[in-house]
């Protein structure tokens, strides 16, 4: 196998690690930050928010990879153009 088709094959992996730690340093941003007790609430609601809806798309992409019939991940932006789009805006 190839690297250009491992890569294409499995970078949604690399979208949801990126995700988590992006999370993981906005967590640790916080704690440094002196908060009360409302704000670090608040706080970690965004967290997990923003660890789940930066990931979604990346789990869909590679859902639709592994069990579906798009075959890499250029076909899917392809065919997919409006999620493309999603995951442009997310990550300006």
């Amino acid at each position: 196998m190839d690297a250009i088709h491992l890569i294409s094959s499995y970078f949604w992996i690399l979208g949801i690690v990126f995700a988590i730690v992006n999370s993981i340093v906005f967590w640790l941003r916080m704690k440094k930050a002196n908060l009360n007790d409302a704000q670090v609430l608040i706080a970690k609601g965004l967290i997990q928010k923003q660890a789940v809806l930066l990931s979604a798309p990346w789990l869909v992409m590679g859902l639709s990879m592994q069990f579906g019939g798009i075959s890499s991940l250029f076909s899917f932006f392809k065919e997919c153009l409006l999620i493309f789009i999603y995951g442009c805006s997310i990550y300006q």
